[in-house]
């Protein structure tokens, strides 16, 4: 009968979950937490979304991103007919003075937000 005992409290016992996921706890797929590691992981996954963003969350990706890889805009204001690149620089021309690091880590906080919604 002890090991019959042994049985029933090892049963009652909470097993570790963490050992028996076949992936890192910090994602959970239940709750669409995406957790990243760097602004290089999120650029390529956020060019890997299943559904497209709308034009104001991809110019806040586009300004971000470009702040992050080139710094301060260093090209002319498009004029005012070509409304999709004054746009984008305008984006881009509003993290103005930002670093590079910020906004690195702005640009993966954005990713973390609508990962949920497009991933």
């Amino acid at each position: 009968m002890k090991g019959f005992q042994s049985y029933i409290n090892a049963a009652k016992r909470p097993r570790s979950i963490q050992s028996s996921l076949p992936f890192p706890v910090h994602y959970q797929q239940e709750s669409k937490s995406i957790n990243v590691v760097s602004f290089e992981e999120a650029s390529e996954l956020a060019k890997k979304f299943t559904k497209k963003p709308t034009d104001a969350e991809f110019l806040e990706f586009y300004g971000l991103f470009k702040q992050a890889t080139v710094g301060d805009v260093n090209i002319e204001k498009p004029g005012a007919l070509n409304l999709k690149e004054k746009a984008k620089y305008e984006a881009w021309n509003s993290n103005k003075g930002l670093s590079k690091e910020a906004a690195k880590e702005a640009y993966v906080k954005v990713y973390e937000k609508y990962a949920p919604k497009y991933a």
